[in-house]
């Protein structure tokens, strides 16, 4: 019975795409490509939390995600796979307050 409540708890927040596949980010070496395009040299993504919000950088970054600020993917730090998608609306104003 635990088991099958932490399946759904995590499916809850795994990503799929249209066709219900995951997504992984393409990762050469040091190098990550969203499957939106931009990539790392262009400083598009950042040290997030589990839900994506912004961390500092500079704190304990032990189970840290990563975040595309482009498109929101949210990925897992050593598989690159997309556990979620968040809203970047207003990601600004988030930068300002965790890099201020």
């Amino acid at each position: 019975m635990k088991n099958k409540k932490t399946k759904e708890k995590q499916s809850k927040y795994l990503y799929r795409n249209a066709d219900d596949k995951p997504e992984f980010a393409k990762i050469e070496e040091e190098e990550w490509e969203c499957p939106c395009g931009p990539d790392a040299m262009r400083d598009s993504f950042w040290p997030c939390d589990n839900y994506g919000n912004l961390i500092d950088p500079n704190g304990p970054m032990k189970k840290h995600k990563i975040l595309c600020q482009y498109c929101g993917r949210v990925f897992h730090s050593t598989t690159g796979q997309v556990i979620l998608r968040r809203n970047v609306e207003d990601i600004d104003k988030e930068f300002d307050r965790v890099y201020g």
